[in-house]
């Protein structure tokens, strides 16, 4: 498929999924492969500026949780950080080819409300969810979330989201935040000890 269908192909299937928890069309998305361009030099750069902040923040963890880990592009820099690598996406699709290429990695078919970790389970010592907060209608909610799940917690959102997003985070004492830049594309980071 060309880029130029493939642009067009995307913006249609996303029209109306931004907060909105239109979960099934996120799966459509993935008929193709690398439907965000993952491999892109603006994505590796991304990926490697979290890897950063991790190291020098929260430090290598045993155990990573991954939320919305796609098709695990992310997932393969995050094993980098940590000794014991977990992820779930709502697309099926998307986490066949995951573990493909992420062989070591738990990762499952689920999505944020529904994750449950095993009885008894402390808490992951990392959560991450990059670039997945815009597909949820209950921004709040899911903050809650990530911090019943993890000690520390890490977020990513594109600068097209900073002034939607960043209100969220305004009555949180400990939050760290930074904004990272690739020519064009900017991305703000955040990250926090959970309460």
């Amino acid at each position: 498929m060309n880029n130029i269908i493939k642009k067009i192909w995307m913006k249609l299937l996303l029209m109306g999924v931004v907060y909105r928890n239109k979960y099934e069309r996120l799966d459509t998305v993935y008929q193709i492969a690398n439907p965000w361009r993952m491999d892109s030099e603006g994505e590796q750069y991304r990926f490697n500026e979290i890897n950063k902040i991790i190291d020098q923040n929260v430090g290598h963890v045993e155990y990573l949780l991954q939320v919305g880990c796609g098709e695990g592009h992310q997932t393969q820099y995050l094993s980098k950080v940590s000794n014991n690598g977990y992820g779930f996406d709502v697309s099926s699709k998307a986490i066949k080819r995951a573990k493909k290429i992420c062989p070591d990695a738990k990762l499952f078919v689920d999505e944020l409300f529904t994750f449950q970790t095993g009885i008894g389970q402390p808490k992951f010592n990392l959560v991450v969810a990059c670039e997945v907060l815009y597909y949820i209608k209950d921004v709040s909610a899911a903050i809650s979330k990530l911090n019943e799940l993890g000690e520390y917690c890490l977020v990513s959102y594109f600068h097209g989201e900073i002034s939607t997003l960043d209100k969220y985070f305004e009555s949180f004492s400990n939050i760290e935040k930074t904004l990272i830049q690739f020519n064009d594309a900017q991305w703000r980071i955040l990250w926090w000890k959970s309460p």
